[in-house]
């Protein structure tokens, strides 16, 4: 008798980082939306052109569009507009607490941090 004893497969690192990214997306729209931020390093004139073209990456991420998901992690890499924001606005540990903690991928199984 053959044994069918198969393994799930894993999803890789990079499945799981997209899959978190319509929740940090829907987040940081949020957390924009309240409060004055700003965006004076960040490329943008006003931090509603920053919701809008995050508004815009919504759809096309929550599919897991591979240029949508490029474009927000861009955008959110140190030195881009919503670290910038963050840094301006003094919530820079928080920012990095929502990025790193919460929608970092969790490493796999096995494997350290």
């Amino acid at each position: 008798m053959v044994s069918l004893n198969v393994a799930p497969q894993r999803q890789p690192r990079q499945n799981r980082v997209v899959g978190r990214l319509p929740g940090l997306l829907q987040e940081l729209l949020g957390i924009l939306r309240r409060g004055d931020h700003d965006v004076s390093w960040t490329g943008y004139a006003t931090v509603d052109e920053l919701i809008a073209e995050l508004e815009a990456l919504s759809e096309p991420v929550r599919r897991g569009d591979p240029a949508a998901c490029a474009r927000l992690r861009h955008l959110c890499v140190p030195t881009g507009a919503i670290h910038e924001v963050a840094v301006s606005t003094g919530r820079s540990a928080a920012w990095l607490e929502l990025a790193n903690d919460k929608y970092s991928a969790p490493p796999a199984a096995g494997r350290a941090p």
